[in-house]
């Protein structure tokens, strides 16, 4: 007699990645006669594995060079002759890295002189951006930031070679801007 009970033997779950990385969701249906036979949905709609990105091996969903678009909801389900069953949701959340729009560039100042360095970053979730001189953070009373660009507008006098400051941005991923520095010179 034909069967397919409702619980799945292994629920799908939530996946994060950045994009351009693999996602791999995996699931395994409910116990039935006949076995059955697993499709995947994304928000509710019947994922096309035409795609070369996207393959479905058994009960793995497997999306290769993942995209901003690729996240949202995923549904396992398993069907044979007595109907469908669908898995509890699990959620593709895809990051963009961080990366530069603008970097700061090197200047040369006299003593004193007031200074700006714009760097300017884009990410998914926004990316956070801290000062850095001689891989120490600067503290927050030395610089000020303004949109969209993030600026040292003015440095005191604290040694003859300040070298290098940089912009760095960080999340899960640091990038770094070291080339660039700012020079003091006596007048």
């Amino acid at each position: 007699m034909p069967v397919l009970r409702d619980d799945f033997r292994l629920n799908p779950t939530d996946v994060v990645v950045a994009a351009g990385e693999p996602a791999i969701l995996e699931c395994q249906p409910p116990r039935g006669h006949p076995e059955p036979t697993i499709y995947w949905k994304k928000d509710k709609v019947r994922i096309d594995d035409k795609d070369d990105r996207v393959s479905i091996r058994g009960g793995k969903l497997m999306i290769s060079n993942t995209r901003k678009g690729d996240a949202g909801m995923y549904t396992c389900v398993g069907t044979n002759m007595v109907g469908e069953r669908d898995s509890d949701p699990a959620e593709l959340t895809v990051f963009e890295r961080p990366t530069f729009l603008r970097r700061p560039i090197n200047q040369v100042v006299l003593e004193d002189e007031a200074v700006e360095f714009r760097c300017q970053v884009q990410g998914d979730p926004q990316p956070t951006v801290r000062w850095k001189k001689d891989d120490v953070d600067l503290p927050r009373g030395r610089f000020s930031e303004s949109r969209p660009y993030k600026t040292i507008p003015y440095i005191s006098k604290t040694s003859t070679l300040m070298s290098p400051s940089w912009c760095d941005q960080s999340k899960e991923t640091d990038l770094f801007s070291k080339d660039d520095g700012l020079r003091f010179y006596k007048h």
